[in-house]
């Protein structure tokens, strides 16, 4: 791990900045007290900063053994939370207004981990990681399991993820690669199919919401806007055809059947 000296200058409209070496990763939040930020970089540590002021707060987070990579902030259940990514090969997660360590370190990844986004799924806070395995992986912000499977599909290192809501809500992520391809994720739980009266082969999935979307299996187009009407999420679907053409049933988790001729 390279040995960074800590300069302090004076900087515009009279910040604080400190050189650190190399800053690789920054992060934003909203504290108890106002803006904070956390930087991190070649030297291992997590840094937090008044960024009204500049100033820095409480002491460097320790615990990485090689170069932060990654930062990204969230609101937890007990307000602000930081996970740091870095070439170790762990994600670490921190409370972000103490700097207290939030459980053991988070792993999984075989390669450095270079990238970080969060989210809020159905469940709570999320995290995503990529890196130079070329997987993404999902984990639990507040508990750190493991979810789902990993996301595989690129054929080089992840070199950037970023998440958001698309929009019906769903939770989305995107990655791109050295491979020069960019990759969109959502979560799906449950798949079916079906050709319908034109013969087109059609697909209905249900991720971790209440709703069902329907896709064009040739065109990648979507069909219709999504299928609501149960609370709950969407735990199985299946098709077949009637003598009026294809239907649709979904089972939910709120113990009732949906079924719609399609």
């Amino acid at each position: 791990m390279a040995h960074v000296r800590e300069q302090h200058t004076i900087g515009p409209e009279g910040r604080l900045v400190a050189a650190l070496g190399p800053i690789l990763a920054l992060a934003a939040w909203l504290g108890p007290d106002g803006p904070m930020l956390a930087s991190g970089g070649l030297d291992g540590t997590i840094r937090r900063w008044d960024a009204t002021t500049g100033a820095p707060v409480g002491d460097p987070m320790t615990g990485h053994t090689d170069w932060v990579r990654a930062l990204t902030a969230w609101t937890g259940p007990d307000g602000p939370m930081l996970a740091s990514a870095s070439d170790d090969a762990t994600i670490r997660r921190w409370d972000a207004t103490t700097g207290i360590p939030a459980g053991d370190p988070v792993t999984g990844h075989t390669g450095q981990i270079w990238l970080l986004t969060s989210w809020t799924g159905p469940d709570g806070p999320m995290l995503a990681s990529g890196g130079r395995d070329g997987t993404i992986r999902r984990w639990d912000a507040t508990t750190g399991a493991s979810v789902g499977r990993p996301l595989s599909g690129h054929t080089d290192q992840v070199r950037a993820l970023t998440a958001w809501a698309g929009p019906d809500g769903r939770p989305m992520l995107a990655s791109a690669s050295a491979d020069a391809t960019i990759r969109r994720w959502s979560e799906v739980r449950v798949l079916t199919g079906w050709t319908d009266l034109n013969g087109h082969l059609m697909l209905a999935f249900a991720g971790d919401d209440s709703m069902i979307q329907r896709w064009d299996a040739t065109t990648g187009a979507p069909v219709g806007g999504p299928m609501t009407g149960h609370s709950g999420r969407v735990r199985a679907l299946t098709s077949w055809t009637s003598p009026d053409g294809p239907v649709l049933a979904s089972a939910r988790a709120d113990g009732t059947i949906q079924v719609v001729e399609r």
